[in-house]
Order: structure tokens, then C-alpha cells, then sequence
């Protein structure tokens, strides 16, 4: 979730007044919109960065795998690859 004042300026939306003070805030204020915009993508990375999302996909595919074989070992047939099923 983002966090106002600690990764950005939150304004309410259609709220034009609000959001051209934000606006007007970081230009006048350059060591806040610097520490906004690296605290914003601190939180990027580390939650949706490239690391992370392989991570999550990698253990989605080996629970996918895992269940595969837990329900043909359950059902006694046996576990065959895709290129022994074209034989």
C-alpha cells in the first residue's frame, strides 16, 4: 500500500487545487520529492520487482508439479512426460 508522505503525496481525486499544491510542494521542495521517488522505488522493487515475481511463479509451478504428482500417484497410474505420451 502507498504510504502518503512516505512514498508519495496522496491528494483526493478531481481534487485539482489539492493536487497542483502537491504538485507546487515537490518543485519547491526537491530533498522531499528526492526521498519520495527513492522510497516509492525501494517499494517497487522489492515487492514487484523481477526477483520477486520468478520467486513467486517458480513456487506456483512446483506446487502445480507437486499436486500433478500427488493426484497420479493417487490414482496408481503412472507418471509419464509429455514426450512419452506422443510414443
Amino acid at each position: 500500500m502507498i504510504e502518503a508522505e512516505t512514498h508519495a503525496l496522496l491528494v483526493p481525486p478531481g481534487d485539482v487545487d489539492q493536487l497542483a499544491g502537491a504538485i507546487d510542494r515537490l518543485v519547491r521542495d526537491t530533498s522531499l520529492a528526492t526521498r519520495l521517488a527513492a522510497s516509492a522505488r525501494e517499494k517497487a522493487v522489492r515487492e514487484y520487482g523481477v526477483e520477486v515475481y520468478s520467486r513467486r511463479y517458480e513456487d506456483l509451478y512446483l506446487e502445480l508439479a507437486k499436486r500433478k504428482v500427488d493426484i497420479t500417484r493417487q490414482s496408481g497410474a503412472p507418471i509419464k512426460s509429455k514426450a512419452e505420451d506422443k510414443c
